[in-house]
């Protein structure tokens, strides 16, 4: 049986491209966003977990990288 993701932003069904069987690699490559909680003591708690197309997770990487000046 085939796995195919969906965007959780545009809604776009895309082939999953960070397989945990494709070894140390696969953790390079960048799927989602996660909100995280985070103490005074850095400790940090998962919030909020978003799927995302390869397209929309460009798009923020660049909006991020935009916000910070780089």
């Amino acid at each position: 049986m085939a796995v195919a993701k969906k965007c959780d932003i545009c809604g776009t069904y895309y082939e999953p491209y960070n397989i945990a069987e494709s070894g140390i690699e696969a953790k390079k490559k960048n799927n989602g966003i996660a909100f995280l909680s985070i103490d005074n003591n850095d400790r940090y708690f998962t919030g909020e977990r978003i799927d995302c197309c390869p397209s929309c997770l460009e798009s923020i990487k660049q909006h991020i990288n935009g916000l910070k000046g780089e």
